[in-house]
């Protein structure tokens, strides 16, 4: 049996893979957004947002190839979060 996502289990796999800051909004306050920028623009049934968040310590950001593979190290983690175990115990 499959576990029920919540918002416990989001964050956690964000910070698992990386994530300083993990938040979580509801689609319907997107509102005031202009058009082509509402989650609903982009997924009509979407219904949250999840939203990842870190540093980067400023000799990573004054690096450009340091930068590039630190983001890019973060990014795969955060790829792989629908692959990973948290959602598929059986």
């Amino acid at each position: 049996m499959a576990t029920e996502l919540n918002s416990e289990i989001v964050k956690e796999c964000g910070r698992d893979a990386g994530a300083s800051v993990v938040g979580i909004a509801a689609s319907k306050d997107f509102v005031l957004a202009p058009d082509g920028f509402k989650p609903t623009d982009v997924l009509l049934e979407c219904l949250s947002v999840i939203v990842l968040g870190t540093t980067f310590s400023p000799e990573v950001l004054n690096d450009i190839v340091e930068y590039t593979a630190s983001r890019n190290a973060m990014l795969t983690a955060m790829t792989g979060m629908e692959k990973g175990s948290k959602t598929n115990k059986g």
